[in-house]
């Protein structure tokens, strides 16, 4: 993420008295409060988790802001794994005032859309109330059904994790050639027979 701040010299982080900060000392960074930081800094990053966000901005960002740029990140352990492997993350960027009309061009690596953060935040609660937790709905079905054969077949074995690596890597479809015919038939014709109309009025509630 820090790749990013095309020309930044001095990056300097904000963190409680905890764990992460004294990670951020051992990566040779000098960790100071938030407050000393929001009044220090040009361009604020606000690396902390959604449920955080409110009770930092109004008790140690509001009062001490002066910068000209906000900037807010999805932050989690899979993104800082592909930072310091080098690895690009695809992400969203909202831009609301582009005086170069070059903001988006300017960062680098693979998957960066131009995005809102009303609409970042939709698809977040989408995948969280309705894409993941009907799978979820379902896998506990299909225990109730199956019993230990369906954790032996989906869990432990790892496939589904598999399927969806190649899904990112090659589609939905094209990862099918990974499958027999008979998998090919029994996923695309189920899916067919499935009731649209009722998956859209769940997922539309949750936009």
């Amino acid at each position: 993420m820090m790749r990013m701040l095309i020309g930044v010299k001095n990056i300097v982080i904000g963190n409680i008295v905890d764990d992460h900060a004294t990670q951020a000392r051992e990566d040779g960074f000098n960790p100071l409060s938030i407050e000393e930081i929001v009044r220090q800094g040009d361009i604020l990053m606000l690396l902390i988790s959604d449920a955080d966000q409110q009770t930092v901005w109004n008790g140690k960002i509001r009062t001490n802001i002066k910068i000209n740029i906000a900037r807010r990140y999805g932050c989690g352990a899979g993104i800082r794994d592909r930072y310091v492997q080098n690895i690009p993350y695809p992400c969203f960027i909202s831009v609301e005032k582009d005086a170069s009309s070059t903001a988006i061009g300017a960062t680098r690596g693979d998957g960066t859309v131009g995005s809102s953060c009303r609409e970042e935040a939709g698809i977040d609660l989408f995948a969280e109330q309705a894409l993941w937790s009907e799978i979820m709905a379902i896998c506990r079905e299909d225990y109730h059904v199956l019993h230990e054969a369906i954790l032996f077949d989906t869990y432990l074995s790892k496939e589904p994790a598999e399927i969806f690596e190649n899904v990112a890597d090659e589609q939905f479809v094209k990862q099918l050639k990974y499958h027999s015919p008979t998998s090919h038939y029994g996923q695309l014709s189920t899916m067919n027979r499935q009731d649209r109309k009722n998956i859209h009025g769940k997922i539309s509630m949750c936009s």
